[in-house]
């Protein structure tokens, strides 16, 4: 198609080559990203996809804690959210450079919309929906404190809007729920 911009050649497409590289080159380049409430499988899920697709992972809240050496529970206790928020957004940003890699984001990713343009520049935004009633709540501050269902209610409409696709995880295994994601 470039060359039909700079020469007088004109190609047909009849065979749909140019979708098919596309479609290609997108699956190789482009991040899957995987945000959801804390405890739907963002980060179980994603190794599987990771190790099924040959991909590298990153897990962000695993990255902030490396960064800042403490656990987000403690980082919550010590620092308040706001300062967690800040980590997490830089984090992001820089996770969202890179290139063909599998990311699993902390829950509440979508709370700074900025997260949204860093992820969704080079990524397929996946909304790992779960049931709150299904969602574990240890190690979870922001679940525990104002409640799982709450939780839920408030950041259903931002994960849906930030996904490209959302895929209901509940009664399916971490390998099914890979296996649709790459289907």
């Amino acid at each position: 198609y470039a060359s039909m911009l700079f020469t007088t050649l004109t190609y047909d497409d009849k065979d749909g080559i140019a979708e098919r590289v596309t479609k290609s080159i997108l699956r190789d380049q482009q991040n899957l990203v995987l945000i959801g409430m804390p405890g739907s499988g963002k980060s179980s899920v994603g190794k599987k996809l990771a190790e099924l697709l040959d991909k590298e992972f990153y897990d962000m809240d695993e990255e902030i804690e490396l960064r800042d050496g403490r656990s987000i529970p403690e980082i919550f206790r010590d620092e308040g959210e706001e300062y967690f928020r800040e980590l997490e957004s830089a984090v992001c940003q820089e996770l969202g450079q890179l290139s063909g890699a599998v990311i699993s984001t902390g829950g509440g990713i979508v709370s700074r919309e900025e997260n949204y343009y860093s992820l969704a520049e080079n990524g397929k935004l996946i909304f790992l929906n779960k049931e709150p009633s299904e969602l574990p709540l240890e190690g979870r501050p922001l679940s525990q404190s104002i409640g799982v269902e709450r939780l839920y209610n408030q950041r259903l409409p931002l994960y849906r809007s930030w996904a490209d696709e959302e895929i209901d995880t509940n009664g399916l295994s971490i390998k099914e729920t890979a296996e649709l994601i790459i289907k």
